[in-house]
């Protein structure tokens, strides 16, 4: 995977504005405006769950071929450290 710090930020600063609950459909809507791979959106997510930024939940469907990757927004919050690292200046 790609790694777009962009997006990351993107994600990390819609996720801010929602704080201290989890994220709304329009925010989801805003992150993946323009976003056409599930796969993507889904491993950036995920990837800031790793680095202990966020807490989210990814499902991905093996059903499917090609494979149908889904955020939880209910379960997808930012935590203390999440926002701390964006004050900071985010990813560069």
């Amino acid at each position: 995977m790609q790694i777009d710090n962009d997006f990351l930020n993107k994600i990390l600063s819609e996720l801010a504005e929602e704080y201290p609950g989890t994220m709304s459909q329009e925010a989801f809507k805003r992150v993946c405006s323009g976003q056409t791979d599930g796969r993507k959106v889904a491993g950036h997510f995920k990837l800031l769950e790793e680095l202990g930024y966020i807490e989210t939940a990814i499902y991905i469907d093996y059903d499917h071929e090609p494979r149908i990757y889904e955020v939880n927004i209910h379960k997808t919050r930012i935590f203390s450290s999440g926002i701390h690292f964006l004050k900071d200046g985010g990813f560069q």
